[in-house]
């Protein structure tokens, strides 16, 4: 007859992690309130564009110029949705991301477009289309959908951990801004004739749908890896190295 000794005691559970954590609370809470505003203000932006684009072509030229837009828009945001179906990012930073880009990204280029227009003028100056070409379109317009994708990574960046999420949303943004921008052309084009409406919306909406979110993704790629290797000052610094290879692919 074999003799037992008492059985060790259990070992005690782990304590249980309280539901409610005051710092990752807080953190929760700044993010929804940032992820609120810079939705609010990328909307009121966006209308600002819109009735920017009426008084310039027009109700009935906008109306038809967005619908075109909304062509490749969709195409391109059923891509970008299928890469990020591996991790999906929440859909407030998504939102933020094209309204940065549809919005906030096109005054900005405008914005700038208007006062080199004013110098061109004060300084008579005749081939702005220059100024145009080599500054607004790669710098000014890479430098404002990137710097998006930057306050993305800033303001939540437990949502942002990898390259892939940089691609998301650099695609995001430049699709915002392709957006606006193609209302824009075809509009423009609109006003010139059936032809040349034709032209434009094959050249832009079927050739190259994917242009802007080529350039962009460079800087949100850099900002990827910044997530991983670095704090906010230092990706700061990989935004300026994403801008080198979009500006590059944007002036060619």
């Amino acid at each position: 007859m074999s003799m037992t000794g008492p059985l060790p005691p259990a070992a005690s559970p782990a304590p249980v992690q309280p539901i409610w954590q005051g710092p990752r609370a807080a953190s929760s809470i700044a993010s929804t309130v940032l992820a609120v505003v810079g939705i609010a203000l990328g909307a009121v932006l966006l209308v600002a564009v819109f009735i920017y684009f009426v008084i310039g072509l027009g109700f009935q030229g906008v109306a038809i110029s967005t619908v075109a837009a909304l062509i490749p828009l969709i195409v391109v945001l059923l891509a970008v949705r299928w890469v990020d179906r591996w991790e999906p990012e929440p859909r407030a930073a998504l939102w933020f991301a094209f309204l940065w880009g549809a919005g906030a990204a096109v005054v900005i280029a405008l914005l700038f477009d208007l006062s080199v227009q004013i110098v061109t003028y004060a300084s008579g100056l005749t081939e702005p289309e220059v100024v145009q070409a080599v500054i607004q379109a790669p710098l000014v317009e890479e430098g404002a959908k990137g710097f998006g994708v930057l306050l993305i990574l800033w303001a939540g960046r437990r949502y942002f951990d990898g390259p892939v999420d940089g691609l998301v949303y650099a695609a995001t943004v430049a699709a915002g801004f392709a957006f606006s921008e193609n209302i824009l052309y075809f509009g423009s084009s609109l006003a010139e004739g059936g032809e040349s409406f034709v032209g434009t919306f094959v050249v832009r909406g079927i050739f190259s749908p994917f242009a802007h979110i080529m350039f962009t993704s460079c800087t949100g790629i850099a900002l990827g890896i910044a997530s991983r290797v670095t704090g906010p000052v230092g990706a700061f610094g990989f935004y300026l190295l994403g801008l080198i290879p979009a500006a590059g692919l944007h002036a060619l």
